[in-house]
Parts: C-alpha cells; structure tokens; sequence
C-alpha cells in the first residue's frame, strides 16, 4: 500500500483513539442516528447480563442481536474487558484496507474491460477515458471518506455493532472481486445473519463470479448456470449452518422471531433517521400489517430490475442494492449510509455526468446535522416536536434516494457517451438531452 493510504489509516484510528476515552463517546452511544435497536451497545451488555444470570435475552424487548453476536461478544468481553474498545477500532481498520483492496481490484478490472473495449469507442470520448491517475486516486478517496468521515468515526466510537456487519458486506465485496466463492458466501451469509438486508447481496454478486468464470472458462457448457447455483446453494448453505449454531446456543427457535422478525416487523418505533417510526405511530393496527410489507418491499425490490438491467455490471448492481437497503430498512443508522457512501468514488469517473448531485449533497449534509439539532429541541427544549425531527430524516432519505438515482443516469450516459461520442447533438442542431427510463 501506498505511504498515503497508511497515513489515513493510521490518523483515522489514532482518532477513534482519542475519543474513546472522552465524554463525548458517552454521549454518542446514546444517539439513535448512530444506535438503533438492534445495533446499541447498551442493549448488547443487557444482553451480555441477562444470560450471565441465566435468563434467556430473548424473554424481554431488550435484546434483539442474533445469539452467536451475543456469543461471540461475551467471549470478547472475557478476554478483552475495558480494552474490548480496540476491537471496534481494528475492525474499522480492517474495513479502510479492504476499501484500499477493493480500489485496486475494481480499478484494474475497470481498465482491462476498457483496454478490451477501446476499438469501440467513440473518437470523441478519449476526453471520459479513465487515466490510471484517476483510479489510483479514486482508492485514496474511498478509504479516506470512512476513515476520516466523522460519521463513521462517531459509529465507532459509539460502539455501534452494526461494524461487524459493515465489515461483512465489504468482505463480500473483496472475495467477489477476488473471485474467492468461499468467502464470498461466508460473508453474504455473515451478513444476512447479522442484519438480514444483505441477503440483497447473493443474486448480484453470484452472477458477477458467473460471469468472470464463463469468461475464463469457455470449454465447460454452461458454466455460467452451474457457477450461479454453485455459489447460491453455498450462501444458503452457510446461513442454514449459522442458524443451526444459534438453535445449538438458545434451544429453541425464539430467536428467529426477536431477531429477523423484530426487523420485518419493525415493532419499535423509537425515533431514528428511518421512516418507519414516524408513519407507524401514526398508523392504526389494523392496517399495520399491509403498510408494513409496503415499507419492507422498498428494500428487497430494486435487486432484481438492477441484476437484470445492469447485468453486464452485476458489481455496480451490487452497490447499488446495498445502497437502497441502507435507505429503506426498518433501523438505519448513519454508520450505513457512511459505509455506501465512501465507496461511491469507486465510480468517480462518472461524476462529470451527474445532474443534481451539488444540491442532493447539500440537502444530505445539512439535514444530517439538523437530525441531532432537532432532536435536542424537541426532547430537550421543549421548542419543536416530531414532525421537526421527521422532517430531517425524510429530507436524509430523499437526498440519498436522489443521489443513488443519479449515479445510475451518470454511470448509463458515460456508457452511450463511449460508444455515441461526447457532446452530440439532434437534428435541430441542439445538444441531446437523455433520460433514465
């Protein structure tokens, strides 16, 4: 690795460092835009208590982490106790190198596609030609937007566990990239255990190594399905395995429903940057159920049309469904919308064709911070209420929404750019005009 990149990496973790030992880290454990029920440390430890004596954590509504997290956390709180902190640390770390890692491997299969591709291009697109400059910086950008993001920052420090989960989406993304199937599915699986969305995860990525493998290998018929349902049956395989270890742990299959039912079903409605509290504390009962698999389709619907449309790219598709989840799941954090959003300069080369990025930026940036303004004057002050701290969240969502679109139409109009020439114009003489349909 460069000196840069170990530069960022170690000031991001001195960083984390220093707070950790601060008041403000009591303070940040304590923010739902950074805990949420199923990611707070607090309820983590309760957790940790209650089995310590005895009592099963899946009895009350405290507690809603899958048991090998509690498991795994317990035996780190023996081994480790006060310095249990270091661990959210190097798993930071150890996020930033695999960001470093997932640069190089994207940069150099972005230049090898385009080496294969140049013939058919454009004589006037050698101005949207990607530079080998361009990608080395492109991988100091990405780690540096986690690494030195105060909100990812904050999450650490905060004790957020969604880190671990954070750390297995990423890991997915390497192992796809590096073409290793096993740890791929290790780690889809991982994740989906942790937090169920990235089960979004398993169709892009298998059809992405399907693809590098009917590449490599064109003797062998239909390679590409066998290596699809190779991978898919290996994913199942490896978070039927997780659950059989969780049943071993509990005894029963309580857990199931305090863990992934408690996400589907969303029966907290406790404030956070999210929209289902808001709307369903308003709602009556009776109508829940219908408006609740409404609100939990948003995050598994948009895998398909993207694996479909952008199959040449199932990578891109990949990012894209993680990114919708982050915006559409029943209790985000800013720590997820962080994780996507450092690694949107992997596909920085397609920045000069966004249309509205200046001001869906501006929205983003200023409703995160308006979001623990807010809500101090409504719980606080006494000055505001709901709909104040609702409406920077639905504003953090929008925004994210809007930014996710437009990264599509970029990332699709540099690709006809390539092959129709930059800068072309109609009939009428005017330049043309295109749209994301």
């Amino acid at each position: 690795m460069e000196l840069s990149v170990y530069l960022i990496l170690l000031t991001g973790s001195v960083l984390r460092l220093l707070l950790f030992d601060t008041d403000i880290a009591v303070w940040l454990s304590d923010r739902n835009e950074l805990s949420t029920p199923v990611t707070s440390w607090k309820r983590l430890t309760e957790g940790l208590t209650l089995t310590r004596l005895g009592i099963s954590p899946y009895d009350g509504d405290v507690y809603h982490e899958a048991p090998l997290t509690l498991a795994f956390w317990d035996k780190m709180d023996q081994l480790f106790g006060s310095s249990i902190k270091y661990l959210f640390i190097i798993s930071d770390f150890l996020i930033g190198v695999l960001l470093y890692k997932i640069g190089t491997l994207f940069a150099s299969q972005v230049l090898n596609e385009q080496n294969k591709e140049a013939a058919t291009y454009h004589p006037t697109a050698i101005e949207i030609i990607i530079k080998n400059e361009t990608v080395r910086t492109n991988r100091l950008y990405t780690v540096a937007a986690y690494m030195l993001n105060p909100i990812c920052i904050a999450s650490c420090v905060a004790r957020s566990t969604g880190i671990l989960n954070n750390l297995a989406i990423v890991l997915s993304f390497h192992s796809a990239l590096r073409r290793n199937r096993l740890w791929m599915c290790i780690s889809i699986a991982g994740a989906t255990y942790l937090s169920l969305y990235p089960i979004v995860l398993l169709i892009p990525l298998t059809i992405y190594l399907s693809r590098k493998d009917e590449e490599e290998t064109k003797t062998i018929k239909h390679i590409k399905i066998y290596s699809f349902f190779q991978s898919l049956i290996a994913c199942i395989s490896f978070f039927g395995i997780l659950l059989y270890f969780s049943h071993q742990i509990e005894g029963n299959w309580k857990f199931l429903h305090c863990t992934f039912g408690f996400i589907l079903n969303a029966p907290d409605h406790s404030p956070n940057y999210g929209i289902f509290w808001y709307f369903f504390t308003e709602l009556f009962e009776h109508f829940r159920l219908f408006f609740v698999c409404v609100f939990q389709i948003h995050a598994f619907l948009y895998v398909l049309p993207l694996s479909c449309r952008l199959v040449a790219d199932p990578f891109f598709a990949a990012y894209l469904s993680i990114a919708f989840t982050c915006v559409f799941k029943s209790y985000p954090s800013y720590g997820d919308m962080a994780l996507w959003g450092s690694m949107i300069f992997l596909w920085s080369h397609t920045f000069r064709h966004l249309r509205s990025s200046f001001l869906s930026l501006i929205t983003l940036i200023v409703a995160t911070i308006l979001g623990p303004v807010l809500w101090h004057l409504w719980m606080y002050a006494g000055s505001a209420n709901a709909n104040f701290y609702f409406a920077s969240s639905l504003a953090i969502s929008a925004a994210q929404v809007f930014i996710i679109f437009d990264l599509l139409f970029a990332y699709q109009k540099r690709k006809l750019e390539l092959k129709m020439g930059v800068k072309q114009k109609g009939p009428d003489g005017k330049p043309v005009k295109y749209y994301l349909e």
